[in-house]
């Protein structure tokens, strides 16, 4: 079930918010600013990673596809 994994995602965002927002004065100014760019850069990958993971489980490859080509397209 993907229940457990979308509430980690739910109550994890309100702690991390903090210090994405100072993350986008910069990494240097969010040091200034007393975060700890490390610990947050981890928390931030394995919340996603946990969701994502857990959402392509449910939707499957097509679900995935559907993240992905938009910020690739982006990028290109």
């Amino acid at each position: 079930s993907i229940l457990p994994f979308s509430i980690i995602l739910y109550l994890s965002i309100p702690f991390l918010s903090g210090g994405l927002n100072a993350f986008m004065l910069g990494e240097r100014e969010a040091n200034h600013l007393g975060y700890n760019s490390d610990l947050i850069k981890m928390s931030v990958l394995i919340v996603i990673c946990l969701s994502v993971g857990a959402f392509v489980s449910v939707t499957g490859m097509i679900g995935f596809i559907g993240l992905v080509v938009p910020h690739i397209v982006r990028i290109a």
